[in-house]
């Protein structure tokens, strides 16, 4: 099943799709965690690809095993097994020309409408944040050791799950405020390996979990694989053509 991830999940990146089967993908789903979502051009070309390849395969098979004597023709039997080849790179690269293309397309099309994706923001958003940001200063102000900041940089991450997309971009502009002193308090703090330095990418992470398509649809474009001619390429690499 490919999904779209609003989080990270495992080792695979916030804001990606990644292929994950069974259980694991309907609780994402179900969790809100990630949202399915379908590859239908990529399955066109991708397909268009592999035929080229099983086109290939058994015209290459059929000549290698022939009983035809002509076939058996050192030179003969070269030049078809050439001819081929050439047929079957020509059809993969035009394949993944055209998905390339295509992928270089949806991405221009997502920046076009995430430049121009709009998220209402009230005044009580902003008031929120601005109220958040200040509970979040004072309590930056009292953390002394590695153990407290460590709980305020857990309850801050916590809080801003809970926040609504409007809220969480009203937040964006005042998160700067705070951010820098905590993490000169890390940095002031005495860590050890079984008490490591924290990193605030959760934070981060939270406040870019905004779950309007059209601001996330350049990292979804951009997260579409790179290629097609998948076979095409391993079959290229192993010959060494």
């Amino acid at each position: 099943m490919n999904l779209f991830l609003f989080k990270p999940y495992e080792n695979h990146n916030q804001h990606t799709i990644v292929d994950i089967d069974g259980v694991a993908a309907e609780q994402l789903k179900a969790s809100g965690q990630a949202v399915e979502v379908s590859l239908g051009e990529y399955d066109q070309h991708h397909q268009r690809a592999k035929a080229a390849f099983n086109k290939f395969k058994k015209a290459e098979e059929a000549i290698k095993n022939s009983d035809n004597p002509y076939l058996k023709i050192p030179e003969v039997r070269d030049y078809e097994l050439k001819k081929i080849r050439e047929e079957f790179e020509a059809e993969s690269l035009a394949a993944e020309a055209d998905w390339k293309e295509f992928r270089k397309q949806a991405i221009e099309s997502a920046k076009t409408k995430a430049a121009q994706a709009y998220i209402p923001v009230s005044e009580r958003d902003r008031a929120t944040a601005e109220q958040a940001v200040g509970r979040y200063a004072m309590q930056i102000a009292q953390a002394v050791g590695a153990d407290a900041i460590r709980e305020v940089i857990g309850n801050m991450q916590a809080e801003l799950s809970r926040l609504t997309d409007s809220q969480k971009i009203a937040m964006q502009s005042q998160i700067g405020r705070v951010t820098a002193d905590l993490e000169r308090k890390i940095e002031a703090a005495l860590w050890t390996e079984r008490n490591p330095k924290p990193r605030l990418s959760g934070i981060y992470s939270e406040l870019q979990d905004i779950r309007n398509m059209d601001l996330l649809g350049v990292k979804a474009a951009e997260s579409l694989p790179n290629t097609v001619a998948v076979d095409y390429n391993t079959v290229r690499v192993v010959r060494k053509w």
